[in-house]
Formats: C-alpha cells, structure tokens, sequence
C-alpha cells in the first residue's frame, strides 16, 4: 500500500518545488583579475534558494580554465564562443529558472548583505503581482568622487509618480539593476530584441517599461556599485553611442537628436504599447506627456 504523505512531506515538497526564488546572471567579457575577482564574488552567493549562471564569451583560455574552479552546486558556469552582449545576455537569461533575476555587470560590484536579504525579500513580496521588482541605494563611482543614488516614487501603486520619479533622476540608469520579475524581463528583453535598431539608451526604455508594469520595492541598504567607466566622461560617451549608430548603419548626426529619440520612443510605447494593457487610455497619455522632458544623464 502507498503511503500516504504526512504534513511534513507536504512541506518540504512545496519548500523544493519553489527553492529557486533567486536567478543571479552574469553574463561576462572582460578578461582582468578585477572582473574574475567578481564573478567569484557573485558565486559565492550560491545556495538553496539562489543560483548563479555565468556566461563567459570572452573566448579566453586562462580566464575559462579558472571559472571551472568556480562552478559548484546550484552555480553553472557556462563558456562561449564570442558574440554580441545583446546575445550573452540572452543566452544567459534564457539559463535562469528563478521567480526572479538580478543581472550584474561583470566591472561592477554587489553587496553580499543585500543578497542574502533578497530571498526573504522576495518571500514577502512573491504573491503580489503589483510588485514587479526589488531596488535599493546604489553607489556610483566615478573618478571624481562616489556618490549614493536611490529612485523616488518607484513604490508608488500610481504609474504616473512612478515614471516621474523614474525621469527625474538624471544619472545613469541604476535601476536596471534591480531583482525583478524573471518572466517580466523575458518578455521585455524579447520585444526590445524586435525592434529594428539597438541604441545605446534602450535600457532607459525597458526600465520604463518596467515600471509601466509595477512597482518596486526598496530595500532599506546599499544594494550595487556601478562603475560609470567610460561612461563618466560625455566625450566618450558619445564615442560609445556613435559605436551604435555606426552598427545600425545610421548617419552619426543622429546622435544630436539622440535624446528627442528616446522620449518618443517611450512616449509612443506608452501610448500604443499591447504590453501595458493594465493601462487605460485616458491614464496613458499623461504619462507619455512626461517624456518630453527625457534628458541626458549628467556625469
């Protein structure tokens, strides 16, 4: 006769089937000690209700023979012929199998604290579907000095003070790196996948359409250290968006309306987007009104 399971079964079976709350990605290129230095970091982090998936497209020997030391359980270490970050991300994402996912970029750096505090936050939150995703206060460290940045309004239940609060900041773009919603980014990395050319503010446009979706919530701690690199000096930050305009096959004076273009892009998502039908027209023009006034970060 089959047994019957006992309540204790029932637990531990539920505890397994929903172990995976967390998918850390770290889709990586470069080839320093710096960079394999936080890739063992991230790691580390590995753990019953955490995995890690690292893709290395780097195409470098020493570098691979070293992150085969890293790989442990529930932490997968993946090697890959070179290709384009568009494709490593998507590779690597398409590895996850967590509610949710936290990408870190392979030059930057996470605070062990805030990643242990993401699974019971994630607990918490699981059940609500208004909460797209988890933030914090982040680090942005220039040559200059370091400086402490948060969102304001990214909790709010209305999308309008979201994306004001989202638009009034004018640094970089921090919030993409944020814990959210695994199901969420695939679906916005695919549609983003679709559109005709690739430029280099269209992480603003997906955060957007994040937080079109829902709501975060804030973590009371630093969370990420983003290292602005080239991005800190406009002189070559501009290099790296002619880089996409030279990809596209587009003239380079674009680049003097590069910011005319992400406001209407985003205007025009959110206006005629089917992927914000939580949205009611009458709600939806004046949170598009918002995007005139999109402006380049300042450094």
């Amino acid at each position: 006769m089959r047994r019957r399971p006992y309540r204790g079964d029932l637990a531990t079976a539920q505890l397994a089937a929903r172990s995976v709350r967390l998918s850390i990605l770290l889709p990586t290129n470069r080839r320093n000690l710096l960079a394999c230095s936080r890739i063992a970091q991230a790691c580390s982090w590995a753990g019953p209700q955490v995995e890690v998936i690292v893709r290395d497209n780097s195409g470098d020997a020493r570098k691979r023979e070293l992150l085969a030391h890293f790989q442990h359980e529930n932490c997968k270490v993946i090697t890959a012929n070179p290709c384009e970050p568009r494709e490593n991300f998507s590779e690597v994402l398409r590895e996850a199998t967590g509610d949710f996912v936290f990408c870190l970029g392979d030059d930057d750096f996470c605070f062990d604290h805030a990643i242990a505090e993401l699974p019971g936050a994630i607990e918490r939150i699981g059940s609500d579907p208004s909460i797209i995703g988890i933030t914090g206060t982040y680090a942005i460290e220039t040559v200059k000095g370091t400086s402490l940045a948060s969102y304001a309004n990214v909790d709010s239940d209305d999308a309008r003070a979201r994306v004001a609060g989202f638009l009034s900041y004018t640094g970089p773009n921090v919030l993409f790196y944020s814990a959210m919603r695994r199901e969420l980014v695939s679906r916005i990395f695919d549609f983003m996948s679709d559109v005709p050319f690739s430029f280099s503010f269209h992480d603003q446009v997906m955060s957007l359409l994040y937080l079109l979706n829902g709501k975060f919530v804030p973590l009371q701690r630093l969370m990420y250290l983003y290292d602005m690199g080239v991005w800190q000096s406009r002189e070559l930050a501009e290099r790296r968006d002619l880089d996409f305009y030279k990809v596209a096959g587009l003239d380079p004076a674009i680049n003097k309306l590069q910011w005319i273009i992400c406001g209407f892009e985003g205007a025009s998502l959110i206006v005629n987007s089917d992927m914000l039908a939580m949205l009611p027209p009458a709600q939806r023009q004046p949170i598009a009104d918002l995007c005139d006034d999109v402006r380049p970060l300042q450094a």
